[in-house]
C-alpha cells in the first residue's frame, strides 16, 4: 500500500503503516492507554492496513469498500482501539440482525496489529462491542474463528462466549468454531 493513501490529514492525528508501525508524534510502543470509540469513515484506510497485517489469507479480510460501507451501515456496530496519541492498534465489527421474537448480533472481526497483540486491545474492542449490542437490544452474540487459533478461543471463552458447533472446512483451509454469548432470555 502507498504510504500517503494510509496517512490522515494532520487534524485527525496519527496513522499506522503496514507495518504495523504507527506514525505521528510519539506514536508506537509503549502504550500507556487504550479507548475504544466509533469508527469513522477516515478510519477506513487505517483499518484496511490493520486487516492485511492480521489476516495473512486475503479471503479473510475486508476490502476497503465493505469497511466503508460497514461504517456507514445503520445496523452494523464498528469501533476502533486508539492510544493516547490517538494511533488506531485495532478494529472490530458486528451487525444485528432482527428475528421474529429477538435480535442477535454476530461479531464479523476483532483485528489487532500484530506488535501490540496480547495487550488485551482485542478484549478491550470486544467488551465495548458486547456492550453496543447490549445497548440496542440483541439478546444474543454469535462469532466464528478458526479452530487453530487458540488465543482468540481462549479470548472469547474468558468473556462469556461458549462453542456452539465445528463448521468443517468454514475458511477453506481450516475448521471453524461457532460461538454464542447469551445476554439476555
Amino acid at each position: 500500500m502507498d504510504r500517503q493513501l494510509l496517512e490522515r490529514p494532520p487534524t485527525h492525528g496519527p496513522s499506522l503503516l503496514p507495518t504495523g508501525r504507527a506514525i505521528g508524534p510519539g506514536c508506537g510502543p509503549p502504550i500507556r492507554e487504550t479507548n475504544v470509540r466509533a469508527a469513522a469513515l477516515a478510519d477506513a484506510p487505517i483499518i484496511m492496513a490493520i486487516e492485511a497485517l492480521a489476516f495473512v489469507n486475503h479471503f479473510d479480510r475486508f476490502s476497503g469498500r465493505q469497511i466503508r460501507r460497514l461504517i456507514a451501515n445503520p445496523r452494523a456496530r464498528v469501533c476502533v482501539a486508539i492510544n493516547d496519541r490517538e494511533a488506531i492498534l485495532g478494529w472490530c465489527v458486528s451487525l444485528i440482525r432482527t428475528h421474529e421474537r429477538c435480535r442477535s448480533g454476530r461479531v464479523y472481526s476483532v483485528a489487532v496489529c500484530p506488535e501490540y497483540a496480547g495487550l488485551g486491545i482485542g478484549r478491550a474492542m470486544l467488551r465495548w462491542m458486547v456492550n453496543q449490542l447490549e445497548l440496542s437490544g440483541v439478546a444474543r452474540v454469535y462469532l466464528e474463528v478458526r479452530t487453530d487459533n487458540a488465543p482468540a478461543i481462549g479470548l472469547y471463552h474468558s468473556e462469556g462466549f461458549h462453542i456452539v458447533c465445528r463448521l468443517p472446512n468454514y475458511y477453506g483451509d481450516s475448521d471453524g468454531l461457532r460461538m454464542r454469548r447469551i445476554l439476555s432470555d
